[in-house]
Order: structure tokens, then sequence, then C-alpha cells
């Protein structure tokens, strides 16, 4: 069970580095369009650039400590163990939270669209990065809780 536990543990570092790297990464990208569009002053760029560059080249690590965390995986043959029906559950409500969070993503934008002219591009990387950090982050703290409770 000491490797399942490996797994489940490495399983769940490469998702916390994946949503926090892509949030920083797409962030900076959301915090340099804000100051753009509110024609405020922004932090130096020099800092924006290294934040948003680590934040990609973190994004791509963690897609490949996840292929090779798929690798170990299929090599011990643990992926219906790793798998179980707390997993499954975890997973189902990580969508629907992700989901609901879009939509009131989704909802605010419409408000403030109301109020004020917003850019497009913006807007959508607003969607994008709740459709992609709620879930990652939902779907970790279950799993936090869950060890909690064990």
């Amino acid at each position: 069970m000491d490797d399942i536990d490996r797994l489940v543990r490495s399983r769940d570092r490469c998702l916390a580095l994946a949503a926090t790297t892509f949030l920083v990464w797409q962030g900076v990208s959301l915090y340099r369009d804000a100051m753009q569009w509110l024609a405020a002053p922004a932090l130096p760029e020099g800092v924006l650039t290294v934040a948003e560059l680590a934040g990609a080249l973190g994004w791509v690590a963690a897609t490949v400590l996840f292929l090779v965390y798929a690798g170990r995986v299929t090599k011990t043959r643990s992926q219906a163990v790793i798998e179980d029906e707390l997993f499954q559950h975890h997973k189902r409500k990580a969508i629907q939270i992700g989901y609901g969070g879009l939509m009131l993503a989704i909802a605010a934008l419409f408000a403030v669209a109301q109020l004020a002219q917003l850019p497009a591009e913006p807007s959508l990387r607003v969607l994008v990065v709740v459709g992609v950090c709620t879930p990652l982050f939902a779907f970790l703290a279950m799993g936090r809780a869950s060890e909690g409770e064990a």
C-alpha cells in the first residue's frame, strides 16, 4: 500500500503544481491586461516577465511530471486501486464545483459588462483560468479533507 500512497501523493503534487503555475502564468497576463484597461501603473516589466516565465515553465514541468507519473502507474498496474470509488466521487464533485465556478464567473462578467465595456481577451482568459483551476483545487481540497478523516 505504500507504493499506492506515494503514487497518490505524486499525483496530488502534479495537480497542485499544474493548477498553481497555470494560475500564476495566466494571472500575470490578466494583471497586464487589467493595468492596461484601467490605465494604471503596473509592476516593473522584469518582475512580470519572470513571474510569467516561471508560471509557463511550471505548467510544462507539471505536464512532464504527470506523464512520468502515468508511466509509473502503468508500470505498477495500480490504476484500478488509485481510481477507487472515493477518487471517482471526488472527480465528479470537482467537475461540478468547476462548472458552478464557471457559471458564477460568467454571471459576474455579464454584470460587469453592464457597467463597463470589457475587452474580450481578458474576459475569456478569466473563464479559462476559472475553468481550469477551480476543479483542480477543489479535487485537491477534497483529497486533503478525506486524508484528515482517515
